[in-house]
């Protein structure tokens, strides 16, 4: 009789110890916090300077939607020689393009990281906006901006 009475404590038992360790074993959550991170496009087409991002829309990365700060660009430079002279001017048809974007994050081993995910310095990833998809170089990061 007495088998009967402590088996549902039993099991009450080992419902508590499991959901115990369950709870002990699950990973523990990094505040993130709103960092700037830059990135670096070269050689784009002039003409689509248009259709980039201006400052508050969205831009998406690595499964991640963050805000754009600011968007610079600056002509490509070309380099040719006349009569032994190094000569450089603007190009006409293509840019460099900087993108710099709000989005919460945290450090890790001086390294950024996404979620779970470690985002190293010089890591090309596609940028995806409202009408264009682009391969842009991350350049850098600053937090508390």
């Amino acid at each position: 009789m007495t088998k009967k009475r402590l088996f549902p404590f039993f099991l009450i038992s080992v419902f508590l110890l499991g959901s115990l360790g369950h709870r002990l074993a699950e990973p523990v959550r990094v505040a993130e916090s709103p960092y700037s991170l830059t990135f670096f496009v070269e050689n784009v087409n002039t003409l689509l300077l248009h259709e980039f991002p201006k400052e508050g829309d969205i831009l998406c990365f690595e499964n991640t939607s963050s805000t754009v700060l600011k968007t610079t660009h600056t002509p490509h430079r070309l380099y040719g020689r006349h009569e032994g002279v190094l000569l450089s001017h603007d190009s006409l048809l293509f840019s460099d393009v900087t993108f710099t974007v709000s989005a919460y994050a945290h450090e890790k081993n001086g390294r950024l990281s996404l979620g779970e995910r470690s985002f190293p310095i010089g890591e090309e990833t596609v940028l995806r906006g409202e009408n264009f998809s682009l391969c842009a170089r991350f350049t850098g990061f600053s937090a508390g901006f």
